[in-house]
């Protein structure tokens, strides 16, 4: 009797390049920072250890100053009791040529976080930035809405306060746009080896001095910027700041989570961070859905050339250069138990 030959086993649907939970929620946290699925991120890469994973923030109101011009200076830290931004009331006396703006100067405002620790008097407690972001968003009346608005994110995480606001316009990672009241926002996140060690550093991303006030030394620059330069003074527009941190070490207690090393997962998504920090942020920083589209489909490219080819898959599936990264990518980060995000 002839026995029936096996039929051929088919690769399944989505074979190819997949990247875990961890990597997943990382991505969500570059590209929509200020959204629900970025909540719980972490830097999916070595050190793997229990973490407390916050999305921690700071609302504010910033006015524009006697001359009709308006900032806000980021200086990322993790740590509640150290200034993370400045920016100033209707009373500040500074402009777009003003370069090195002081936390002593007349309507300059110290911002702070709600982050669930203070700088810890020894290593305790050690903590890593993930992604910060501002969203600006002007609560004038539409007759009172001139003017143009500049946002940047260093390309270096150079200190943007060390030149003027003019001159941090000019930056790959800038962009300019008209006020409105779609508002505007800007971003960043690692972008070097150090951003991504576990620390008890007061500014991880800059630590040189914000200005050359002696009451600024122990501040870390300005690593993102907003600017505005209108007719009129004392014209109020509402901020928001979120920095996604991981923190610790015996300090955190019951507190901590989980985390997942995804090498693969991780040389992607920052891969994407990296060119549309540099390359294509510039264009699009202005609002939060123009640098998510622009995130979501360099990422898209990147995984794409990183997937094998058709020879390399088991049973020779072929797969598309396209990726689930929005609607997808949505369901697989709010999902615990998701795990993967695939190349279909």
């Amino acid at each position: 009797m002839r026995r029936k030959k096996p039929a051929m086993r088919r690769a399944p649907k989505n074979s190819g390049l997949m990247i875990s939970h961890c990597a997943a929620k990382y991505a969500a946290a570059l590209s929509e920072p200020f959204g629900p699925l970025a909540q719980g991120a972490c830097i999916p890469r070595f050190p793997a250890v229990f973490s407390h994973k916050v999305a921690v923030v700071a609302k504010f109101q910033v006015r524009t100053g006697t001359s009709g011009d308006s900032f806000i200076n980021v200086c990322p830290t993790p740590w509640n009791d150290k200034p993370c931004a400045f920016t100033c009331n209707g009373n500040w006396t500074g402009s777009t040529s003003t370069a090195d703006v002081k936390s002593t100067d007349t309507g300059v405002i110290t911002i702070t976080h709600n982050g669930p620790y203070a700088k810890p008097s020894s290593d305790v407690i050690k903590a890593r930035i993930v992604a910060v972001a501002i969203r600006v968003i002007p609560i004038m009346s539409v007759t009172n809405m001139s003017g143009l608005v500049t946002t940047t994110s260093g390309n270096t995480h150079q200190n943007l306060n060390h030149e003027s606001f003019s001159q941090n316009s000019t930056l790959p990672s800038s962009s300019t746009t008209r006020t409105s009241n779609k508002g505007v926002f800007v971003s960043t996140a690692g972008l070097k080896e150090d951003d991504f060690t576990y620390s008890t550093s007061d500014y991880p991303y800059n630590s040189e001095a914000y200005s050359t006030d002696p009451a600024d030394s122990a501040t870390g620059g300005a690593v993102l910027q907003y600017s505005a330069s209108t007719d009129t003074s004392g014209q109020p527009s509402w901020c928001e700041l979120i920095m996604h941190v991981e923190y610790t070490g015996l300090g955190i207690g019951a507190t901590g989570t989980p985390s997942h090393a995804d090498p693969v997962g991780f040389s992607a998504v920052a891969s994407a961070q990296t060119k549309v920090h540099n390359v294509v942020a510039g264009t699009n920083n202005a609002s939060s859905s123009g640098y998510a589209s622009s995130f979501k489909r360099v990422l898209g490219q990147v995984l794409s050339e990183l997937t094998p080819s058709p020879a390399q898959i088991a049973g020779g599936a072929k797969v598309a250069g396209r990726i689930a990264i929005g609607k997808g990518l949505s369901m697989l980060a709010s999902s615990p138990g998701a795990g993967t995000l695939a190349l279909i």
